[in-house]
């Protein structure tokens, strides 16, 4: 209870500064896997809902009209990530992903929607104590805390035949990406009015280079570059204040809504191969540049590859891996080798019908990762292709 206490007067002692940098993407489990499909982790070989964030060269893919809408759901964060707190995923009822591809000839036009960082901080119950009375009073302390991030995208793509080699395709495609991050924070006695309300968001519009190049349409070789997004420049929708309470006797609450938070650029190098008609590997090698973000936070390396095998010309199943890793500089408070360590087992299934299709995916990382990064998640996709 000191650790949690603690750790929430740190948070908020941040915002007595007129320079407050805080951070509303902090929690590691909240960005989403969002290139997650039956096919498994690809940014190349991805599911229509994904648009997007998938590479937009790889819109070369899809040779006839594509639409796609997927749901996620997952586990609660254990209460291992620092001082007893916890996550969860908030706002079910929105979709994960929405896509959509038209093709022409040689040219892929694409729209997508999706979820880059959902996650709400549970921090459970908070008894009041006071210095007359070291005992609980039996009254508790609500503190609501809630983040996401919605990209917003268009997509273009142009492919080259016989590019170099005969049989060999060159594609290239680049993505325009509207960022808008939401944060809601509540503060205040249990069961009565909050003390504290704030509700702001930031926009920022940013963007996505890719290549493909397939050799013998066997193997595939991709590269994507994605550009972080930056919210600089918060808008305060709602921003209550009544009598603080007691538990938290600080002066000021300026700067709460005038919080920086950055997204790393990112780069992914992709190698897909076919085996047969019926079999295939795709591989994802991704660099993230934390460092440049000025977050404390160390540059990682992520990894995936999925064994991809159609059972029946109607139905597609995978088994695949993802790794990620985040690690925070000595000095930080959260500094600690491999705490944000986790290693995900995917497996997925498509079953393909006249017009359309069913995608089920799991990820579940509690054989290989730390308590603060044990989850399973679910998801599912209908697709839809005239």
């Amino acid at each position: 209870m000191k650790q949690l206490l603690f750790f929430i007067f740190l948070l908020f002692s941040s915002v007595l500064v007129a320079q407050a940098n805080e951070d509303h993407l902090i929690i590691p489990s909240g960005f989403t896997l969002e290139s997650l499909s039956g096919y498994g982790y690809s940014k190349t070989i991805d599911h229509q809902s994904n648009a997007a964030s998938m590479n937009p060269a790889a819109l070369d893919r899809f040779t006839s009209l594509a639409f796609g809408i997927s749901y996620q759901f997952q586990s609660d964060v254990k209460p291992g990530w620092i001082a007893g707190i916890g996550s969860t995923r908030y706002h079910q009822a929105i979709p994960q992903s929405v896509g959509l591809i038209l093709p022409y000839k040689n040219l892929r036009v694409g729209f997508g929607f999706s979820q880059k960082y959902n996650s709400s901080l549970l921090y459970g119950d908070i008894p009041v104590t006071t210095t007359e009375n070291p005992d609980p009073t039996g009254e508790y302390v609500d503190v609501s805390e809630k983040s996401d991030v919605e990209r917003y995208s268009g997509l273009v793509s142009y492919s080259i035949d016989n590019f170099i080699y005969k049989d060999a395709r060159f594609s290239f495609g680049v993505a325009v990406n509207y960022n808008r991050l939401n944060y809601y924070y509540r503060f205040g006695q249990k069961n009565y009015e909050p003390d504290r309300v704030l509700k702001s968001h930031g926009n920022k519009v940013t963007y996505s280079l890719g290549v493909t190049y397939s050799v013998l349409k066997s193997s595939l070789f991709s590269l994507l570059f994605e550009k972080g997004a930056e919210f600089d420049k918060m808008t305060t929708d709602e921003n209550k204040f009544t009598i603080l309470y007691t538990l938290v006797p600080l002066p000021s609450w300026e700067g709460m809504d005038k919080s920086v938070s950055k997204e790393p650029d990112k780069i992914h190098i992709g190698f897909d191969h076919s085996f047969s008609e019926e079999s295939q590997i795709t591989t994802t090698l991704s660099y993230i540049g934390w460092k440049a973000t000025g977050q404390n936070r160390k540059d990682q390396v992520e990894a995936a590859a999925s064994f991809i095998y159609s059972m029946r010309h109607d139905l597609l199943t995978s088994l695949g891996l993802y790794y990620t890793d985040l690690n925070y500089n000595n000095n930080a408070f959260f500094a600690k080798d491999n705490l944000f360590r986790s290693l995900y087992i995917t497996a997925g299934a498509i079953y393909s019908f006249s017009l359309f299709d069913v995608d089920l995916t799991v990820a579940d990382s509690h054989l290989l990762a730390q308590e603060c990064r044990k989850e399973t998640l679910g998801r599912i996709s209908v697709g839809f292709h005239l």
